[in-house]
């Protein structure tokens, strides 16, 4: 990505090494995703990412919107209980970026996520991020785990995903 013309030829060049010395938020979340996949592979079963930005089609947009996407939710989701935590969300943002990167709707979305529980933190780069993820892990099993008792009777009556899914779809026709 260069810039507008408009600017003179010393503006260009000197965009375009800032550019070649700090990677865009999305190269810096492919490097982040590889480096849980292939060092921390236990807690990569439990990471996706939210694709928020990017280029897109309007119509794209609007039908991620109507589906639910929302404005400023981090990054990157890892769905899986340490210390006092119900998960861990990473807002990713460039290695040389500046706290007013960081959007009102996202503080938005990490305040509310502290609040509920889950660890919301903003990671500076790849590596910035994998170290806030490291010392998230390393707070070892989660301290609120319900008996299995428990568990069983709060999940009467749920249709849990991942479990055999009765009276739905053709196959159940089809066995009538």
């Amino acid at each position: 990505m260069s810039p507008p013309r408009r600017y003179g030829p010393a503006v260009r060049r000197a965009v375009a090494r800032r550019m070649a010395a700090s990677p865009r938020e999305h190269q810096e979340q492919v490097a982040l995703m590889q480096m849980i996949r292939f060092h921390l592979p236990s807690v990569w079963q439990h990471t996706t990412a939210v694709p928020h930005g990017g280029y897109r089609p309007i119509r794209t947009a609007v039908d991620l919107k109507a589906e639910g996407v929302r404005k400023g939710y981090p990054d990157v989701v890892i769905d899986l209980p340490r210390g006092p935590f119900h998960g861990l969300r990473v807002e990713l943002k460039r290695r040389d970026g500046v706290p007013s990167h960081v959007k009102a709707e996202q503080r938005t979305w990490g305040r509310v996520l502290n609040e509920e529980g889950y660890l919301a933190v903003v990671g500076w780069g790849a590596e910035h991020a994998f170290d806030q993820v490291q010392r998230y892990v390393a707070l070892g099993a989660p301290h609120w785990r319900a008996s299995p008792e428990v568990v069983a009777e709060a999940l009467e009556g749920f249709c849990l995903l991942g479990e055999e899914i009765e009276g739905r779809g053709k196959r159940a026709e089809a066995a009538e």
